[in-house]
C-alpha cells in the first residue's frame, strides 16, 4: 500500500494543473470584458464632447487649437479706417453752394432777412439788419468750405434803405441757365471774373428784390438783371 501511495503522489515541486473552466465561468468572464470595454468607450466620448457641451455655443471651445475666421472689423483694426473727407464745392456759384451759404448767414446773423448778398466763386458776403438800430446793417462774410459765416464789420454803402429780403425766395435753381445766358449775351468773350449780387430793392425793377449776374474782364463787364422767379428783366452787355 505504501508503494502504491508513493507512486500516485505528484513529484516534489510540481504544481497541480488548474481546473478547466466550466461554461458558466467563461460566460461571466466575457460579460465582464464587454462591460469594461463599454465603460472605457463612454468615458472617451465624454472627454471629447463635454467641453463643447459646457461651452454652450456649439463652437470649438477655447484651447482646442481651432481658429475662427477674423471679421472685417478685426482685420481693419479696432478703429477701422477713418472716413474719407467729403470734398467741398469747386465754386460757390451753384444753387446748392449758395443755399448752404445763405444758411450760414442766417445762423450767424440770427435772422432770415438781408439787404444785400454778394457771391464770388470762392467767397460770399451778406448785409443783415442790426438789431435795435434803424437802417443799420452788419456785414457777414463766408469763405468756401468754412464751417460758419462771421460778422466782419458794420455795413457801408447800403443804398436800399430799410428794404430787406429773404434770400431763399429767389429761384436759385435757374442760376446755371442764367450763367450760360450771360456767357452768350454779355459780350465778354473771356471773362476773368464771375459773381452774383442780390439787392433787396432796385429802382429799375419797381423797387423789387433783384439778382444781378455779372461777367467781367480787365476792360469792363456786363450783367443780367433777374427777378425772384428767375426771369431776366434787363440785359446790360459790356459794350452798352
Amino acid at each position: 500500500p505504501d508503494a502504491a501511495l508513493a507512486h500516485a503522489a505528484p513529484a516534489t515541486g510540481t504544481r497541480p494543473a488548474p481546473p478547466r473552466a466550466t461554461g458558466g465561468t467563461r460566460l461571466v468572464a466575457g460579460v465582464a470584458a464587454v462591460a469594461v470595454t463599454t465603460v472605457v468607450a463612454v468615458i472617451a466620448m465624454l472627454a471629447i464632447a463635454l467641453p463643447a457641451i459646457l461651452d454652450g455655443s456649439g463652437a470649438p471651445a477655447a484651447g482646442t487649437g481651432e481658429r475662427t475666421a477674423p471679421t472685417r472689423a478685426n482685420e481693419a483694426g479696432a478703429g477701422g479706417d477713418e472716413p474719407a473727407e467729403t470734398p467741398g464745392p469747386e465754386t460757390l456759384l451753384t444753387p446748392a453752394a449758395i443755399g448752404e451759404a445763405i444758411a450760414k448767414f442766417e445762423a450767424a446773423s440770427g435772422g432770415t432777412k438781408f439787404a444785400q448778398l454778394t457771391v464770388y466763386p470762392d467767397r460770399a458776403s451778406a448785409d443783415a439788419p442790426t438789431a435795435g438800430r434803424r437802417a443799420a446793417f452788419d456785414n457777414y462774410t463766408y469763405g468756401k468750405g468754412a464751417d460758419a459765416a462771421v460778422r466782419s464789420r458794420p455795413s457801408v454803402a447800403i443804398t436800399t434803405g430799410d428794404a430787406v429780403v429773404d434770400l431763399k425766395t429767389f429761384a436759385w435753381d435757374a442760376l446755371p441757365a442764367l450763367m450760360s445766358r450771360a456767357e452768350r449775351t454779355l459780350k465778354v468773350p473771356e471773362p476773368t471774373n464771375r459773381y452774383v449780387i442780390v439787392r433787396a430793392a432796385w429802382a429799375f425793377n419797381g423797387d423789387a428784390p433783384t439778382m444781378f449776374v455779372y461777367l467781367a474782364d480787365e476792360y469792363g463787364g456786363g450783367y443780367l438783371a433777374v427777378n425772384t422767379e428767375g426771369k431776366v428783366v434787363r440785359t446790360a452787355p459790356a459794350d452798352s
